[in-house]
């Protein structure tokens, strides 16, 4: 039997009467009227009975996450399993409460009101609840923010989103991206001639065998299914907030015409892709060789074995496909944020390097005269990126030297490299490349270190990475460069010496 109650709370609060093992699904409606975009992931506390017992709620949350954005609204559908073998006249007792966006939790209170043995009376009872953000009489002082603060404040929150979302939301966004870019380079006559080689490889075989066992289509698309509902991407978030750097003055808030660029919409390529391991892994390595140099030499070396039809080896695809079953479940149980900091230092230390060559001098200098730039830099310093950069790494090293040995590859990028290696048949040789790409070195520490806590220069060595392995970003970071303000040429004034005329035999009134 289905009931749906009418009442919606303003200042939420919910107390119910409910059979056992009945069903409350709780539709969140929620309006965000802060000057910032918010993660939302609502979260239940376990239950309090009236006895002291402690009981752990049975829940579903659909979508599992939404950016809600200024002025937005967003609905989530909480699903609550009331537990059964409860006494009639039982009371429960929980909180709802929405991570570091909302302090005060919302009170749910259960009354059960009849025993699991009466079957005929279970339920489904629908329960409306509006919740704002900020709650009522705290949202003036927040919405009226200034830019700068604003801005500023936009971007601490996404900071503390990164602790909050698996980054099993991250990397699938990040693989799509790369089948995506490997899909459209399988369209030219250079990446059709490298697809068409690779897949007479055993490395290419191992790929699809362990894809297909692992079910990673399912996986991507089920999780895309999960974490998008209709709602923009953390990767598209990001880039809203980057490219909103080059809109607004943040030293004086003076906004400027806004800068449209068309949504990433991975969801709709994922849905055309579909359920084939083939294209899915040739569309992902393809994409690593767009925007890795080093990872298209090792690619291309293997796209030159010898065509080899035979059936792949049976030992190595039961070992990769093991390894990568076993492999995701890290996703769910590490937060975005390490994946993210393993991501941002390598963009920076690509993006120095490239700095260091004429068209990277020249972009970067561009760069640095543009209310882009000085936006970019005023965030980092008051956010103090910098600061959490070394603080994440540091952690992430003392913890990474704890859970593995020397032997072993540390980081989230690093095993996925180190998975993607173990591909190749163990008779073809590639030298020494388990020492590239992803894998931490002292060079890092080393870079890390002499970074320290330059803002400019973080911001913008990041931003000289991202356009190297990202050719939309690279378009858009280019028409920004070309609005830059001629440098100059005003002759500096003259440097003024002073006499020293108290060591002079001239009198100093004349």
């Amino acid at each position: 039997m289905s009931k749906r109650r009418q009442s919606t709370l303003i200042s939420p609060q919910i107390n119910l009467q409910l059979h056992c093992h009945s069903e409350l699904i709780l539709q969140l409606s929620l309006h965000n009227q802060m000057a910032e975009a918010i993660l939302l992931r609502p979260t239940l506390d376990d239950w309090l009975v009236d006895d002291g017992q402690i009981i752990a709620p049975i829940t579903s949350l659909e979508p599992a996450y939404i950016y809600l954005f200024p002025g937005g609204t967003a609905s989530f559908k909480l699903g609550i399993t009331v537990p059964s073998l409860l006494p009639v006249g039982t009371i429960l007792k929980s909180w709802l409460r929405f991570p570091g966006v909302l302090t005060p939790a919302i009170p749910i209170q259960l009354q059960v009101i009849s025993s699991a043995q009466q079957k005929n009376q279970s339920q489904v009872v629908e329960f409306p609840v509006v919740v704002t953000f900020p709650p009522s009489g705290d949202g003036t002082r927040l919405a009226n923010l200034d830019q700068t603060t604003g801005g500023i404040i936009n971007l601490i929150s996404r900071l503390i989103d990164l602790d909050k979302i698996p980054s099993r939301w991250l990397g699938k966004e990040l693989l799509v991206l790369l089948c995506q870019k490997g899909e459209e380079y399988s369209q030219t006559q250079s990446g059709r001639n490298l697809l068409n080689r690779l897949r007479c490889t055993r490395f290419f075989q191992n790929g699809v065998i362990a894809f297909t066992q692992a079910q990673i289509p399912q996986w991507l698309c089920q999780s895309l299914t999960t974490t998008q509902a209709g709602q923009k991407g953390i990767l598209e978030s990001w880039e809203q907030w980057l490219l909103s750097l080059a809109q607004t003055d943040l030293e004086v808030g003076e906004s400027n015409r806004e800068i449209c660029v068309p949504p990433l919409l991975i969801d709709d390529f994922a849905s055309k892709v579909g359920m084939s391991a083939d294209r899915w892994f040739a569309g992902i390595v393809l994409g690593l060789a767009l925007v890795s140099p080093q990872i298209a030499n090792i690619i291309n070396a293997i796209a030159t074995q010898s065509p080899d039809h035979s059936v792949t080896e049976h030992e190595q695809a039961i070992q990769v496909t093991y390894s990568l079953t076993t492999g995701l479940p890290l996703l769910d149980l590490i937060t975005a944020r390490w994946l993210v900091v393993e991501l941002l230092l390598i963009l920076a230390q690509k993006g120095d390097e490239y700095a260091q060559t004429t068209p990277g001098s020249q972009l970067l200098n561009q760069l640095s005269r543009t209310r882009f730039g000085k936006n970019g830099i005023i965030a980092f310093a008051s956010a103090q990126i910098p600061r959490w950069l070394l603080i994440s790494q540091s952690a992430a090293q003392a913890y990474q030297a704890s859970q593995s040995n020397q032997m072993q590859p540390r980081g989230l990028l690093a095993q996925a490299q180190a998975w993607l290696w173990s591909l190749i048949p163990k008779d073809f040789h590639l030298g020494q490349i388990n020492n590239t790409i992803f894998v931490p070195d002292a060079s890092m520490s080393v870079f890390v270190a002499e970074m320290g806590m330059d803002a400019q220069r973080w911001f913008l060595d990041m931003i000289l990475g991202l356009s190297l392995v990202s050719p939309r970003i690279a378009a858009i970071l280019n028409a920004i460069a070309a609005l830059a303000p001629t440098p100059s040429t005003q002759t500096p004034p003259a440097q003024i010496i002073l006499s020293d005329v108290l060591g002079e035999d001239k009198p100093i009134l004349r």
